[in-house]
């Protein structure tokens, strides 16, 4: 049986050996990610696509241009609006990416982060203090029952008898 496992084995790892190996291609997003040049690897996009304005925008916030990435948005904004489309999470990730990087610059820019985040998770904080019934319990220990006089007495009581 063994002997059987063994030769089944070496002939599997010779057929795998024997097949070419190719790499596959790279997607998109590695191209983009890894490219020297973003810019060039963008062309290849369809412009009005989705992918056209989220890699673009996602390219602006990279280089820090923020008209650039405005302008972006709303090219993106009118250009859902014209096809009665509502915004797609890829969209909403960019603009929060955009909220929380742009928290530290100003004060009004930290402001605008805070209630993008609070709306887009829809927060609350509205609570209030919730009072419970007393409880059917004790809260607190008897102290006439757990005072140390009283356990040196029971222990004295236990030894003498």
């Amino acid at each position: 049986m063994k002997i059987h496992l063994r030769i089944a084995s070496l002939l599997a790892l010779l057929a795998l050996l024997g097949l070419p190996v190719s790499a596959a291609e790279i997607g998109f997003i590695e191209e983009f990610a890894l490219a020297e040049d973003r810019a060039s690897v963008l062309a290849q996009l369809i412009p009005g696509t989705d992918e056209y304005y989220y890699y673009h925008g996602l390219h602006f916030e990279h280089s820090q241009d923020a008209d650039a990435w405005n302008d972006n948005m709303k090219k993106w904004a009118a250009r859902l609006k014209q096809q009665s489309r509502s915004e797609p999470s890829s969209m909403k990730e960019l603009r929060n990416r955009h909220a929380l990087l742009r928290f530290g610059d100003n004060p009004k820019s930290a402001e605008a982060a805070w209630t993008r985040i609070i709306d887009e998770l829809n927060l609350r904080f509205n609570h209030t203090r919730q009072v419970s019934r007393k409880p059917d319990f004790p809260t607190s220990l008897d102290q006439k029952r757990i005072a140390t006089a009283v356990y040196k007495i029971k222990t004295y009581l236990r030894n003498i008898s």
